[in-house]
């Protein structure tokens, strides 16, 4: 997942993170294996998540 540049997946993010968080942190809470994936994307994009969306305020 490294390979793949930030700003590829940045709508995703956008759209998981902010505009779907509730349905998201919902259907995250009904599967471990798919929370597990999700927070190991999260944390490896960990600083630039968090620069991406100061920048989006």
């Amino acid at each position: 997942m490294r390979g793949i540049q930030f700003n590829d997946w940045w709508s995703y993010i956008r759209l998981l993170l902010i505009e779907r968080a509730n349905e998201v942190k919902t259907i995250l809470g009904e599967n471990a294996k798919l929370k597990e994936d999700y927070q190991a994307f999260v944390d490896l994009w960990k600083d630039e998540l968090l620069e991406a969306l100061e920048r989006s305020k």
